[in-house]
């Protein structure tokens, strides 16, 4: 059902060089609904450059609707280590309209939502991949994610409200490859910890290394009897560190950070599913993209676009063509393990196919 809303369709995505045409999508937009409430989701996960939603596009879209709608929320999820009050001060000046609302997600009410059987983890599931993990809180997912059991603890007030306003910014991700429109529902999410991001062992890199390095961190933990659970992870690191062996943390991390995750994009599709009822409307800002370490430590990439409309996947398959143009045209220039063709949530709404990687599942 979800792939028949959000065919990839390229026709009704518009492309801008400037605001002035980005603004008079919008206000078609907003013309053709009549809202009271309308929700601001811009992209402030980490306030480094090139990672944040820009000023002048915020400046414009919280402009448009504080003029034409009563009430306007501006609302997001940012990281842990994130001062919410320097996001704020740092955007200051396009909040000072009073009906405008400022919402840190992270302290939000949260609506559970179980999809059940819909979820598109339910492949993985039945061949017996179960294991499902993220950041420090490795194993967390597993209890919201196992059998016919699918839990996501959204944000109460964006899950109830009118319509959105997604503001990403186009970069590239270690693990989902791109991140821009689809991607903006991650910062929906209050219970953030729920989210699977990989699977252990069957999103490693397959590589002999991988397996080496694996057997080496359990070697020198057995010798030097490094219980992981009661030395802090800095201790842990350190020592593994002059022994040239890889924590065993950093190893799923960075063996799940690659093209061959199968597992972040069906966390975000099953948001997208989540979500799928709202009236949304889209603006990817690509005048100058992330490649390289994406989505936080990325490199400037210009790309001189700004691409909207109200389909995610089809807004986020014209992005993720233009930075695999960029590639082709300046290859000692890209940084990114980057590749349009390997993105799996568009290759699923392309195929249809969501089946579990083969080659994993027969070793």
């Amino acid at each position: 059902m979800l792939r028949e809303i959000y065919q990839i369709d390229d026709k009704n995505v518009k492309s801008h060089m400037n605001l002035k045409s980005v603004e008079e999508e919008l206000i078609k937009w907003l013309d053709s609904h009549s809202f009271d409430k309308i929700v601001i989701k811009p992209n402030w996960v980490d306030m480094k450059p090139l990672t944040r939603t820009e000023l002048d596009i915020f400046t414009l879209v919280t402009k448009i609707c504080s003029e034409k709608i009563k009430s306007v929320l501006v609302a997001d999820c940012p990281l842990d280590k994130t001062n919410f009050n320097n996001v704020k001060a740092f955007y200051k000046s396009a909040l000072s309209n009073k009906n405008i609302k400022v919402l840190n997600l992270s302290n939000d009410e949260f609506e559970t939502i179980d999809l059940g059987e819909k979820s598109l983890f339910m492949p993985l599931i039945e061949v017996g991949i179960k294991k499902f993990m993220m950041g420090s809180q490795r194993t967390t997912p597993q209890k919201y994610h196992f059998d016919t059991r699918h839990e996501y603890g959204v944000s109460k007030i964006i899950y109830q409200s009118e319509g959105i306003i997604h503001l990403p910014r186009l970069k590239t991700h270690r693990l989902a490859g791109m991140t821009g429109c689809s991607k903006s529902y991650i910062g929906t999410v209050v219970k953030k910890y729920w989210l699977p991001h990989y699977t252990l062992d069957y999103d490693q890199m397959p590589l002999p290394r991988a397996i080496e390095r694996r057997l080496k961190i359990k070697q020198v933990k057995e010798t030097l009897h490094l219980p992981t659970r009661f030395i802090p992870y800095r201790i842990r690191k350190g020592v593994l560190s002059l022994l040239h062996a890889q924590d065993k943390i950093d190893s799923y991390l960075l063996g799940a950070a690659w093209e061959g995750n199968d597992t972040i994009w069906r966390t975000i599709d099953d948001l997208l599913l989540i979500y799928k009822r709202h009236h949304q409307f889209y603006i990817l800002d690509g005048r100058v993209a992330g490649q390289g370490e994406g989505p936080l430590l990325p490199d400037p990439l210009i790309l001189d676009k700004i691409w909207t409309g109200i389909n995610p996947i089809a807004i986020d398959n014209v992005g993720s063509l233009a930075l695999e143009e960029a590639k082709a045209k300046a290859p000692t220039r890209w940084t990114s393990p980057y590749s349009h063709n390997r993105i799996k949530l568009l290759q699923y709404f392309v195929t249809g196919d969501a089946s579990p990687v083969k080659e994993y599942i027969e070793k």
